[in-house]
């Protein structure tokens, strides 16, 4: 039994590695396509994109979660590439599961967990969405806001210093 949870151990700290470094976590803001709606939904997502087909299906099959996605490009120098993502609590469950093993992504994993487990008001009521209250938007756009400056290129090198 304790080899078992050694491999998966093994297993989850390849995949955290793996997202470490070709991962993503965002927090997206959309409107309403048809204007009616005038106040924005919020959306977590976690996601992975890259060349290698059978990589995504593994991550997939070891998430649990999520869908994976395949795009084609017309262009004989270009290789497919394929997408896995989650949203919501779905991305919750998988970045929980990597969580003790992240490194470079793991301030925008808790920022994304917290923003998703501290939603105060939900989006839809009966399958309709409903306008979010004033305080909702500023806490959503303030995670948002967050996890974009986590994101910005070069936001999580450190410097350099002499050992």
């Amino acid at each position: 039994m304790k080899s078992i949870k050694l491999g998966y151990e093994i297993e989850t700290a390849y995949w955290a590695g793996f997202f470490d470094g070709e991962g993503s976590v965002m927090i997206t803001k959309t409107f309403s396509k048809d204007g009616f709606h005038k106040n924005p939904t919020y959306q977590f997502q976690a996601g992975v994109a890259t060349t290698d087909k059978k990589s995504m299906q593994d991550l997939k099959l070891f998430a649990g979660v999520g869908w994976l996605v395949e795009r084609r490009y017309k262009k004989l120098n270009q290789r497919n590439s394929y997408y896995w993502g989650c949203k919501g609590d779905k991305a919750v469950i998988f970045l929980q599961k990597i969580l003790p093993y992240l490194r470079l992504k793991k301030p925008q994993a808790l920022v994304g967990i917290e923003f998703q487990t501290g939603k105060n008001q939900p989006n839809k009521s009966g399958g309709k969405l409903r306008p979010l209250n004033p305080e909702e938007i500023k806490y959503r756009e303030s995670m948002r806001t967050k996890i974009m400056k986590l994101n910005r290129k070069g936001s999580n090198k450190g410097q350099y210093r002499e050992l």
